[in-house]
């Protein structure tokens, strides 16, 4: 595909990378961007908008980027928007994605270790099977997240972030800290916790009850 090879040797530069997409948005809005496999580990693509384009006239389907099993360690994603993309098996592992627009991405099986996600949105987000070990949660919105089987092993949840609704069944909550995190209608049974577990505070009852598990 011609956008992969356009795009390597430029992801140093945001600027470039958006004039790669764009062209590629006009002359084909109802598709995917063919965004996998292509190496960004490291690149600057802070604010760019590789999330879906507005609606297509032709078709009520949103494109989306395809960054399946990407390479994106230490990338910085600041702000970008990735509303919708397809980030399954993604290596994000130390990835600025404070602020970023996450909203109904894929993200199943995704490296995020130690990732920053500081105030990103990341409602109805897939993040099934996810690695999101000490990763930074503070204010991130997953409301109604997926977060099954997640591994949230020294995660910092606190801060106001947005948990209701979320399913969290059968995740590794390990000495994650969620002082101050929204856990209304949040599915927890079979979630992993151990005596460093932090939990709002009047709620240990509450998770009890809830079907967690400690260990």
């Amino acid at each position: 595909v011609p956008l992969k090879a356009e795009l390597k040797g430029m992801l140093r530069n945001k600027n470039t990378v958006v004039d790669a997409i764009e062209p590629w948005r006009n002359l084909f809005p109802e598709d995917d961007l063919p965004l996998e496999d292509v190496g960004w580990q490291g690149a600057d693509l802070q604010g760019v908008p590789l999330g879906r384009a507005p609606w297509s006239e032709r078709s009520r389907r949103r494109p989306r980027a395809n960054l399946q099993s990407a390479d994106l360690r230490g990338a910085n994603l600041m702000r970008a928007n990735l509303q919708g993309a397809n980030l399954m098996r993604a290596n994000l592992q130390g990835a600025d994605l404070q602020r970023a627009w996450l909203y109904s991405a894929n993200l199943q099986r995704a490296d995020l270790k130690g990732a920053d996600l500081q105030g990103a949105n990341l409602a109805s987000t897939d993040l099934s099977g996810a690695n999101l070990q000490e990763a930074d949660l503070q204010g991130a919105d997953l409301e109604g997240a997926n977060l099954q089987r997640a591994d949230l092993k020294g995660a910092n949840l606190q801060e106001a972030t947005d948990l209701r609704w979320a399913n969290l069944r059968g995740a590794n909550l390990r000495g994650a800290n969620l002082r101050g995190a929204w856990l209304r209608g949040t599915k927890l049974m079979e979630s992993i916790a151990d005596d460093s577990t932090i939990w709002p505070e009047g709620l240990e009852s509450y998770v009890k009850k809830a079907g967690v598990k400690f260990v």
